[in-house]
């Protein structure tokens, strides 16, 4: 893991603040929840907070210092008192909870206190959550949990209420570009990117695809048409949008992915590691990153299919926005412009309202209708019959 400091991290500056001086006041929670959006930076302050809890000489600027055992062991990805926990499949199960609060009960071996990060701990099987929950009730000493989500509902209430909640908002656009651009990405192309990324970085990252943003472009055309023409036409766009996203790289969730590795190391290889380096030894190489986590889409699968709801909803929302007087230059679809203001005209707020809802209730279905390509004509189709 490429080390990461306070000063690192781009954009949430309030909640950065926060945890600045709960950090300062040398009484930091025994559990964090951090909550908000898919792909906005989570687990990179995650890890910044872990970095400074651990830091043998933390300041209050940059967190942690970047100099100490404790952080060069974090820099190799091979730091014993720092675990993540993470979904193994489609959950968290029981064993793996089991294994990971297994160390917890020893002393810290090289910083001052031992960090477990659950990343989607929305994922947690029930088992598995009761197992976190009775450490939550009774933490051993010098202990840490932080607990990254984008669904915090899904948690149990005892495990919420148990830990300390730190909200994340969605990224300005400003802070994507600066983080695509800081990557190698084309910045013409993450300037169109940014503002249709709704405040995620890995958004954006799918999105500096051209072929991605022909996409979204030739799907917010059909969308602009809707309530206008003949309804019959929303299946031959279902389809034609099944092989548009054939192939295609979607980048799921990994805001932080060059950023993070699981520390490795076990405690004797990382009492051997701080030996060398206070006899002068060389440090171990660094680890490299690891790769994104990416899914290449089958045409219209599940995933394609929440993605095109996601561009409905954004299509309308930017629609009721000029209905409400927003100017159209301001926003991320601004080159749609004189479709959007028509849309705005030919229907009312409350039906462009009632269609946003209808992509709502369309996500939420996911689990229960196993057909995309159904679920999305009965989507379009309403959205048509209300733009009327």
């Amino acid at each position: 893991m490429s080390f990461r400091s306070w000063t690192d991290v781009r954009g949430h500056t309030a909640q950065i603040g926060v945890l600045r001086r709960i950090c300062a006041s040398q009484q930091p929670a025994h559990a964090y929840l951090f909550e908000g959006p898919d792909g906005v930076g989570k687990r990179v302050v995650a890890w910044a907070l872990a970095a400074r809890l651990t830091c043998e000489a933390p300041n209050d600027v940059s967190g942690a210092c970047g100099a100490c055992r404790s952080c060069h062991a974090l820099q190799r990805g091979e730091h014993p008192d720092l675990t993540l926990l993470e979904r193994d499949g489609v959950s968290i199960r029981i064993g793996q909870v089991r294994d990971a609060l297994k160390p917890l009960r020893f002393e810290p071996v090289l910083g001052r206190a031992k960090v477990l990060i659950v990343d989607e701990a929305d994922t947690l099987r029930e088992e598995a959550a009761n197992a976190l929950l009775k450490t939550l009730e009774e933490p051993p000493s010098r202990t840490h949990f932080i607990l990254v989500t984008a669904r915090s509902q899904l948690l149990l209430g005892t495990i919420r209420s148990r830990s300390q909640t730190v909200r994340f908002g969605d990224l300005d656009s400003a802070d994507i570009e600066a983080v695509l651009i800081a990557e190698g990405a084309d910045p013409s192309l993450v300037a169109m990117a940014a503002p249709l990324a709704e405040g995620s970085v890995s958004r954006a990252r799918t999105l500096c695809d051209p072929k991605w943003l022909a996409a979204v472009d030739r799907l917010t055309t059909f969308i602009l048409g809707l309530g206008a023409g003949d309804p019959l036409r929303v299946a031959d766009a279902v389809a034609g949008l099944g092989r548009t996203l054939e192939g295609l790289t979607l980048h799921e969730s990994p805001d932080d992915s060059p950023l993070t590795a699981s520390p490795t190391a076990t405690a004797a290889e990382a009492k051997a590691l701080a030996t060398a380096e206070r006899k002068g030894g060389q440090p171990a190489t660094v680890k490299a990153a690891p790769t994104a986590v990416v899914t290449q889409l089958k045409g219209l699968d599940r995933v394609g299919l929440r993605w095109a709801l996601d561009v409905t909803r954004t299509v309308l929302r930017d629609a009721m926005l000029v209905g409400a007087g927003v100017p159209v230059h301001t926003l991320p679809l601004a080159r749609h412009g004189e479709a959007l203001v028509a849309l705005s005209t030919r229907a009312e707020p409350r039906a462009i309202a009632a269609a946003i809802d209808v992509c709502l209730a369309g996500e939420a279905g996911l689990v229960l209708n196993p057909n995309a390509r159904l679920a999305l004509e009965a989507a379009w189709l309403e959205i048509d019959r209300l733009m009327r």
